[in-house]
């Protein structure tokens, strides 16, 4: 064996590992991946309606406090 594909057959090896590192990650360290982002589309929207609110009001005092 020359030492090319001693080199192809590390980094074959290396591309196996890290692949099946990151599917054991994905399904059992990030077990509710698209709750998470569910959740973060509600939090984002609900924090985009407070914004607003907290806009208009602060436009409402300036504007009515004297």
């Amino acid at each position: 064996m020359n030492t090319k594909s001693k080199i192809l057959i590390v980094l074959l090896g290396i591309l196996i590992v890290l692949s099946i590192s990151a599917t054991y990650y994905r399904f059992f360290v990030l077990k509710d991946y698209d709750t998470y982002f569910e959740n973060y589309d509600e939090e984002v929207n609900n924090s985009i309606d407070t914004d607003i609110s907290f806009k208009q009001q602060m436009n409402f005092e300036t504007k009515y406090a004297k």
